[in-house]
């Protein structure tokens, strides 16, 4: 599961992940895709992305709350992946 982050209800936070050590030659990323499980609170309020990084701004979970955002991506080569980013609220 990784590394809990965790996340205060009033924050605004945002996260990261380069992905230009598991992209291979000169491919790139096309889309990247955000989504929250569970569904409700936790908002996903800018995703961006490069040609090698993703980024992703979250807001509103519900304290004492774990959330799973998953980071989806697809690259020119057309190969597909996921990150997750686990995300527990509370107070900080």
């Amino acid at each position: 599961m990784g590394k809990v982050q965790p996340m205060d209800p009033q924050s605004i936070l945002t996260y990261s992940h380069d992905w230009s050590d598991w992209l291979t030659g000169d491919d790139t990323l096309t889309t990247s895709t955000w989504s929250v499980d569970p569904e409700g609170s936790l908002a996903v309020d800018l995703d961006s992305n490069t040609t090698t990084t993703t980024t992703v701004t979250l807001s509103g979970p519900t304290k004492g709350l774990v959330y799973e955002v998953i980071n989806h991506i697809v690259t020119v080569a057309g190969e597909a992946c996921d990150r997750m980013i686990t995300i527990r609220a509370g107070n900080r």
